[in-house]
């Protein structure tokens, strides 16, 4: 039985600054990846502690 060595050659794009690119890293398919974060400022909420303890407080007490 023949043992079979398989390797990967690196798959990437970029140089790196020596080479005259942008990036100081090898480029690979994440750099191609478009995400976007999109968020919303959330009202905060004030909450009392009486409100938030109350079931606590009834069935156990303080």
């Amino acid at each position: 039985m023949r043992s079979q060595r398989t390797t990967r050659s690196p798959r990437s794009l970029g140089c790196g600054t020596w080479g005259g690119t942008i990036t100081t890293e090898n480029i690979n398919a994440r750099h191609f990846v478009n995400l976007t974060w999109v968020s919303r400022t959330i009202a905060p909420r004030v909450i009392d502690a009486d409100a938030l303890f109350a079931g606590h407080v009834q069935r156990y007490g303080q």
